[in-house]
């Protein structure tokens, strides 16, 4: 049964450049990259990066190494720290020779520039730990030698920068070094540091910790607010992006081939990533074998990494396509050698459904586009890109269900010849991004950091100073309700609130927390989409304050019982502490996350119910909730206390309660 509040619509119609627009025009305002500093360093162009590099695969250690090639080409001294060479095989570029090492360690002499990578000494070798490297308990030591060596290359060279592409273990590296050798540190990560890793209880804090650290911090503008909420200041937070680099002398569709095809007829599709089950490739390897049954010549041309379990269906898949040579298969390249994958295929699909990581946003399409093939995506990757200039149907293709293989199969078959049409066209796309870098903005970044001395970097920790940095921080916390707000000319009192708010502590997710409570005291004044905006931004906001209180000896206590206690027990469930639940009326939540990146459609739809849970206050999550699950949690709000037997029907539930700590297992009686 439906039920909707009283309202003249029925859906709004939310577009991601007002939301850039409106935050940038706050952010500009408040000004917080200001420093009240003595610039008195002497700058030696000297920048100590410690980040995931090649010969590790992936966007973070391509993108790292596009940008320090950059650096070293425009004059700097470049020199990498790496664990890269402690990568598993799988998960490595395996295709080198001896000219790609140079493009790991050169000199420019136009500009006196360099590049120099250090990698750090393996602990393992043939899957075994090295005799001098074995201790108890075992691990690979990756923090304390990639600590020896950057410390070994500070001291002689005299770094004047560190620059940290990933928290872990690259970002808690760097924020030692940065504290005991008095260096400023320019932090950026990746997606999964806050979607996954940070829900790990003790990684989370640690995190916390790199962020106190950094002297400036570059993410994008929709993740503000999570960086605001473990209260660091606002003028070490920059909202643009560490820039995307793709060198246009190798992106581009003339050059080498991977593979050749010897039949114009044939029709060479490519894939190429980590393997997951979540990305397409078995349904994208049977769509290949029911083309060719249906008489088309099909070839795949497939780069796959990450190790597949042998009882893998795919394995199964892969053997069958190769005996019929339907199927090239290799193992990771180098970053420079992707381009010769890329023309050497007519379309390369992306067909992520399903991912885990909501923020995942990899290069990928652009790489496709500069180098002219035409991509192939599913519905959920199109809504994440942000690469500006793809249009469905026009440069593209989008399926809405990868996983119909059938459907799959037809939009390769049915669509050749626009294939061959898009590929004409496609690197325009490619081009009209060239221009669009935060690189200019990262220079600045760099620049201003060499000549900084830490000893005069005082942080502005009393009260807030200004009105704009108060509403800058709310603005990041409640983008759509603003946002919407101001569109509907209901913004009366909301500046003379941000005005006339004091704490005695710089603490933003208290500011966010405090003003959700002034927004939703006019709620009754307002339509139906607004109060829904404020709602889930309100939630999003109460859980993360929650989150931060969490009990940490509670949380280890758990943990002593879980690692000592080896005998079977009875157990029983409560709750660790009482989660943030909500009944909305819209499509929200299942839109919030791509109202950033396109031109989304709100509408009214049934009444549901959602949870809000987080673990440290770095990343949250949302859960829809059956009737059932509904009135389960409310019964262990009420301190019922549920046995093993009652709880096995929500598993999955319980598998996310238990992962963000809210559920806590108590021995029976």
């Amino acid at each position: 049964m439906k039920s909707y509040p009283k309202t003249n619509k029925e859906s709004i119609q939310i577009n991601y450049e007002e939301f850039l627009k409106n935050f940038m025009v706050q952010y500009k305002l408040s000004n917080p990259t200001s420093l009240d500093v003595n610039f008195t360093r002497n700058w030696n162009k000297e920048i100590l990066f410690i980040t995931k590099f090649p010969p590790t695969i992936g966007g973070v250690a391509t993108q790292e190494y596009w940008r320090a090639r950059r650096l070293a080409l425009s004059g700097y001294k470049v020199r990498v720290i790496t664990n890269a060479n402690e990568a598993e095989n799988n998960l490595t570029n395996n295709n080198w020779g001896y000219d790609d090492l140079s493009w790991l360690n050169f000199n420019v002499d136009e500009t006196g520039g360099l590049l120099r990578t250090y990698f750090i000494e393996p602990s393992m070798e043939d899957g075994k730990f090295i005799g001098k490297h074995q201790h108890t308990p075992i691990d690979k030591m990756s923090q304390s030698k990639l600590y020896g060596l950057s410390l070994s290359v500070i001291k002689k060279y005299k770094s004047s920068v560190i620059i940290s592409g990933y928290l872990e273990p690259y970002g808690a590296v760097a924020a030692e070094l940065s504290k005991n050798y008095n260096i400023p540190m320019y932090q950026h990560f990746a997606g999964s540091d806050l979607e996954r890793l940070s829900n790990i209880f003790e990684i989370g804090f640690r995190f916390k910790d790199v962020f106190s650290t950094s002297t400036l911090i570059s993410t994008t503008w929709d993740k503000v607010a999570r960086v605001l909420s473990m209260g660091v200041p606002i003028h070490r937070i920059i909202p643009i992006p560490a820039p995307t680099l793709l060198p246009e002398e190798l992106f581009n569709s003339k050059g080498d081939y991977l593979y050749q095809k010897r039949d114009l007829s044939e029709l060479v599709i490519g894939a190429y990533g980590k393997y997951n089950h979540y990305k397409g490739f078995e349904e994208l390897l049977k769509a290949i074998l029911l083309i060719s049954q249906k008489g088309q010549k099909v070839k795949l041309l497939l780069i796959l990494a990450d190790e597949i379990d042998e009882s893998n269906e795919i394995h199964k898949l892969i053997k069958e396509l190769v005996e019929k040579e339907l199927l090239i298969l290799k193992s990771g390249i180098p970053p420079w050698k992707i381009p010769t994958f890329i023309r050497s295929c007519d379309a390369v699909c992306l067909l992520e459904s399903g991912f885990p990581i909501s923020t995942h946003a990899p290069i990928t399409p652009l790489e496709i586009a500069m180098c002219g093939a035409c991509p192939i995506f599913s519905e959920e990757m199109f809504n994440k890109i942000r690469i500006k200039g793809f249009k469905k149907d026009e440069n593209c293709l989008v399926l809405e269900d990868p996983k119909d293989i059938a459907k799959l199969a037809n939009i390769i078959m049915v669509n050749q010849k626009k294939i061959m049409n898009i590929k004409e066209k496609i690197s325009i796309v490619g081009e009209e991004n060239l221009g669009i870098t935060s690189w200019d903005e990262y220079i600045k970044n760099i620049e201003r950091l060499s000549i900084l001395e830490m000893s005069n970097y005082e942080e502005k920790q009393n009260n807030l100073t200004s009105f704009t940095e108060k509403i800058y921080i709310i603005f990041c916390f409640f983008p759509l309700s603003l946002t919407y707000l101001k569109q509907l000319n209901q913004e009366e009192g909301i500046n003379d609130w941000i005005r006339n708010y004091s704490y005695n502590s710089y603490d933003p997710i208290h500011i966010a927390k405090e003003f959700s409570v002034f927004l939703k005291s006019k709620m009754k004044k307002l339509d139906f989409f607004a109060r829904e905006a404020i709602l889930y931004e309100s939630g999003k906001v109460e859980c993360i304050f929650i989150s931060n209180t969490l009990d940490c000896d509670k949380f280890q206590s758990d943990l002593t019982r879980i690692n000592f206690i080896k005998e079977k027990e009875n157990y029983e469930y409560r709750l660790r502490y009482i989660p943030i639940i909500l009944t909305l009326n819209s499509n929200l939540v299942d839109c919030y996350n791509f109202i950033f990146h396109t031109t989304t459609r709100i509408k009214m739809t049934e009444r549901k119910s959602y949870i809000f849970i987080s673990t440290n206050g770095m990343s949250y999550k949302v859960l829809d909730l059956t009737e059932k699950e509904n009135l389960f949690i409310n019964a262990l709000i009420k301190n019922k206390v549920v046995t093993e037997e009652e709880i096995s029907g929500y598993y999955k539930l319980k598998k996310n309660l238990l992962y963000y700590n809210i559920l806590e297992k108590v021995k029976k009686g």
